[in-house]
């Protein structure tokens, strides 16, 4: 059987999946105002679980607690696996559980956020660890562990993104060791503009001691614009039917170092969205220098990668999206790497639960620099090209 066709046949039952679900929530839940109900979770796109489990305090302290479930079965077909046979590789995994407390102190200036996952292949480990205060309207000053600001693909949740997971070029630029860092940040907000300072101790410092960095300094820049719609409606790379127009445009900038280490790295990023009434285009440009230690050991020295996105709600509930991404690197023994991918999502209750599938067909071979098992991409063998990958995931927000 071909690769083409035991793809499409996983996609398939997804999308069967999907339609038999419509028609038995169509049957039970024939007066829920669909469209109202996923315009409030755009609203709430920023926070999601505050509405869900709330502990308050008579000294006006609350604490929230939620959390994420994400479930997938992925598939891989490669072409050889030193014998001249099919390579194919399917299973099921828990791509990510995460619990989330948050909450705020009596003095409503005063929040803080504490977030631990568990994922494939490693132990439970602690995300997200700080504490917020905002003295004035539109500053915010946060001390702890916390995500990357460097750029907007990233900082929005991946529970709120438009495919199953963000592109695989971006995390080119997001190393594992750069998703999250200890020490300082400041976000300044007004109506149309949004800047971030975060002042840490680099890509390394993530879950790491005092002395567990080897870099001395990191400083992260970034700036957003909104043309037009609200900031809580930019929380998602979706657009359910009903939301208003909006358009955003956005710059990063990273740079870290040590006294030991007189290269040390240097990260850029530009990208924007435009919102409309049932759809969504994003796309954006990252770059890097220096040599990043990632998940398959040594990388090249600089990396350029683009993506594009879109989506399409053909229903209150069905939304269908593409995309393309492209990148490159300095190392001429690395092909370009060049992926597309198609896919629907099917919200059965707006974000909270959603059923989300595509398939993606590498068109270079994939070199050690841009294989990803966890979100089912693999390293092909040398002259090998045209990985078909195709992930069907469950998500349940709580």
């Amino acid at each position: 059987m071909s690769h083409g066709v035991r793809a499409a046949g996983v996609l398939a039952l997804a999308a069967g999946l999907a339609a038999a679900g419509e028609d038995e929530f169509d049957r039970g839940l024939a007066r829920l105002e669909l469209r109202a109900a996923a315009q409030a979770a755009s609203e709430r796109a920023e926070r999601p679980s505050r509405e869900r489990i709330t502990l308050g305090g008579d000294d006006g302290a609350s604490l929230w607690v939620g959390g994420t479930l994400q479930t997938r079965y992925q598939a891989s077909f490669r072409d050889g696996d030193g014998l001249g046979s099919e390579d194919d590789t399917l299973g099921f995994s828990i791509r990510r559980l995460r619990i989330r407390l948050e909450g705020k102190l009596p003095d409503d200036r005063a929040s803080f956020r504490i977030r631990t996952e568990s994922a494939p292949g490693s132990e439970t480990r602690l995300l997200e660890a700080y504490v917020d205060f905002r003295p004035v309207e539109g500053l915010r000053l946060r001390v702890g562990q916390s995500i990357n600001r460097f750029s907007r693909i990233w900082y929005t949740p991946n529970t709120y993104q438009l495919a199953v997971d963000r592109p695989i070029v971006v995390n080119q630029t997001h190393p594992v060791a750069f998703l999250r860092s200890q020490g300082f940040e400041m976000e300044l907000r007004n109506e149309s503009d949004r800047f971030f300072l975060q002042l840490t101790e680099g890509s390394l410092s993530f879950n790491s001691g005092f002395d567990g960095s080897p870099d001395d300094w990191a400083v992260t820049a970034r700036w957003d614009h909104k043309f037009a719609g609200a900031w809580s409606q930019l929380g998602q790379l979706t657009s359910p039917p009903g939301s208003e127009f909006a358009a955003v445009v956005g710059a990063g900038f990273h740079a870290e170092g040590s006294d030991d280490d007189e290269d040390g790295r240097l990260a850029w990023t530009v990208d924007g969205s435009v919102y409309g009434d049932g759809w969504v285009v994003t796309a954006g440009y990252l770059g890097r220098s220096a040599e990043d230690l990632n998940v398959g050991g040594s990388q090249p020295e600089s990396v350029h990668s683009v993506f594009v996105e879109g989506g399409r709600y053909l229903s209150d509930r069905f939304e269908v999206f593409a995309r393309y991404e492209h990148s490159l690197t300095s190392d001429d023994g690395v092909e370009d790497f060049s992926f597309v991918t198609a896919g629907f999502n099917y919200y059965f209750f707006g974000q909270p639960l959603k059923l989300s599938a595509d398939i993606s067909y590498a068109i270079n071979e994939v070199d050690d620099v841009y294989d990803r098992s966890v979100d089912g991409l693999l390293e092909d063998l040398a002259g090998e090209d045209g990985q078909i990958v195709v992930r069907t995931q469950l998500q349940l927000l709580f």
